[in-house]
């Protein structure tokens, strides 16, 4: 993967985005920890990841504790 002409090797899927939030930043990574922290059980969380090299969006649902 290349980001800013810099070459990453990866494996495994990629986290994007958590419920429209990019996960591009400081900020960004705590308002949705935090978010994820207000979630209940059977709550449905969206997520988008890069998969071998696709765009895909997820739904999950959050298990009981």
């Amino acid at each position: 993967m290349t980001i800013d002409d810099d070459e990453f090797i990866v494996g495994g899927d990629i986290l994007l985005t958590l419920e429209d939030i990019p996960l591009i930043n400081r900020q960004n990574l705590g308002r949705a920890w935090s978010l994820l922290q207000n979630f209940k059980s059977g709550d449905t969380v969206e997520a988008t990841i890069l998969r071998k090299g696709k765009v895909m969006r997820l739904l999950a649902k959050i298990p009981k504790r």
